[in-house]
C-alpha cells in the first residue's frame, strides 16, 4: 500500500522551500523515490542534518511535485564525504536545510544569489 493511499495526495504547490544567498555546505546525500510517479532524485544534506555532527534528522518521506510521496531508498548508495569534506551545492540542487522551528531537515532547493537586492 502506498502512502498516498493512506493519507491522500499532498496539496503543496511546491514541495521545496526556495533558498537564496550563499550556497549551503553539504556533507552527503540520500536518494529519494516517489512511489506514485517513480521519479528519483538526490537530496543533499546540509551540515548538521544527519551524519557525524547531527543536529537534526532528515525526514524519511517528502512530497513529490506529482502530489505523491517520496521516501529514502537505496540506503546502501548513500553518499558521505570524508570528515571535514563539506562542499557547497550548485544552483537547482535539492537539499535538506537545517530548520530549527521544524526540528527536522526541510526539503529545499538552492536558487543562487537573489538579484536586485
Amino acid at each position: 500500500m502506498k502512502m498516498s493511499d493512506l493519507v491522500g495526495k499532498h496539496k503543496k504547490e511546491s514541495c521545496f522551500k526556495e533558498v537564496y544567498g550563499e550556497p549551503p555546505m553539504v556533507h552527503g546525500a540520500f536518494t529519494y523515490r516517489c512511489e506514485d510517479c517513480g521519479n528519483e532524485w538526490r537530496m543533499w544534506l546540509e551540515v548538521g542534518v544527519e551524519g557525524k555532527d547531527k543536529i537534526m534528522p532528515s525526514p524519511f518521506t517528502i512530497g513529490c511535485k506529482c502530489g505523491g510521496w517520496a521516501e529514502h531508498v537505496d540506503w546502501h548508495k548513500d553518499i558521505w564525504f570524508s570528515e571535514h569534506g563539506h562542499r557547497p551545492i550548485g544552483i537547482g540542487m535539492k537539499f535538506f536545510a537545517l530548520d530549527h522551528e521544524y526540528g527536522c531537515g526541510k526539503a529545499s532547493i538552492y536558487m543562487g544569489e537573489k538579484k536586485g537586492y
